[in-house]
């Protein structure tokens, strides 16, 4: 276990149903407006920053009263960050999970349109669609989920077809088919998707929840690990009636030898010419 500090912010003794997860490392340039984002929402929920051994301490701006930060003292990694936060949003009681990164914007409505919608269909998660931009502001892609869950799950057998930070789940989720799996380091998302889709319900929102921002700078935008991991993730779930999952297993394949810059220029330069 990680050592970290807690500092707890939140007032009162009741707990809303949402917490919303932020890992942050090295993230200050984005957590201000990211935080910003989150307060215009109009339902209510908590903050849980996981700051991950930053070089310079999380400063989340002006005050909240709904916000916990912990702080790793070392460097953990991404997985350990989100199943710690898995354990406290369980201890802590929270019903709904949301995945945000800190350099991620969620619109007014995200909570609450995902909150319904989970609750109309009594789903295990609930996805929407994102826009994608880079660091000056640029589209990279954009748009709306365009099938429905059995759509979503038929994308699954070759690649993921849902943004991370979209993901509006029920806490319940960890205790029924277990946290995010440190063998899948850059795939950890991917391969916790593929649980619940096998053993959850998922719904949808369709329209653009969240501004996504995709960093040419990051530490997977030139590595090819993720994609290698995505490999593995599909070779673990193989369905062998399914004809995307062979095509999955080449695409993902081939993407181990082009790196996430490259593909990213190639998005933007088909989002530029389609418009």
């Amino acid at each position: 276990m990680v050592a970290c500090r807690v500092d707890d912010r939140r007032r009162g003794a009741s707990r809303p149903a949402i917490l919303v997860v932020i890992p942050y490392y090295n993230a200050e340039a984005w957590i201000a407006p990211c935080l910003e984002a989150l307060g215009r929402s109009d339902i209510a929920h908590d903050i849980l920053i996981i700051d991950d051994g930053s070089d310079v301490v999380v400063n989340p701006g002006s005050p909240a009263d709904n916000l916990v930060i912990c702080r790793f003292e070392q460097n953990a990694g991404l997985i350990t960050a989100l199943n710690f936060a898995a354990s406290f949003a369980l201890e802590q009681g929270y019903a709904f999970f949301v995945r945000q990164d800190a350099d991620d914007l969620s619109r007014p409505a995200r909570l609450r349109r995902q909150w319904e919608a989970m609750e109309a269909e009594q789903a295990d998660l609930v996805v929407s669609g994102v826009h994608a931009v880079d660091e000056v502001g640029e589209t990279i892609w954009s748009g709306a989920i365009q099938v429905d869950p059995a759509g979503l799950r038929r994308l699954l057998a070759s690649r993921n077809p849902v943004v991370h930070s979209t993901w509006f789940m029920r806490t319940s989720l960890f205790r029924t088919i277990g946290c995010y799996d440190e063998r899948f380091k850059g795939a950890e998302d991917f391969e916790l998707l593929q649980r619940i889709f096998r053993q959850g319900s998922v719904a949808i929102v369709p329209e653009e929840l969240v501004d996504y921002l995709v960093r040419s700078g990051s530490i997977l935008s030139g590595s090819r690990g993720p994609a290698a991991q995505t490999v593995r993730v599909l070779a673990r779930h193989f369905d062998p009636a399914s004809p995307q999952a062979y095509v999955g297993i080449a695409r993902a394949a081939a993407a181990v030898l082009a790196s996430r810059h490259l593909k990213t220029m190639v998005r933007r330069f088909i989002e530029k010419h389609r418009r």
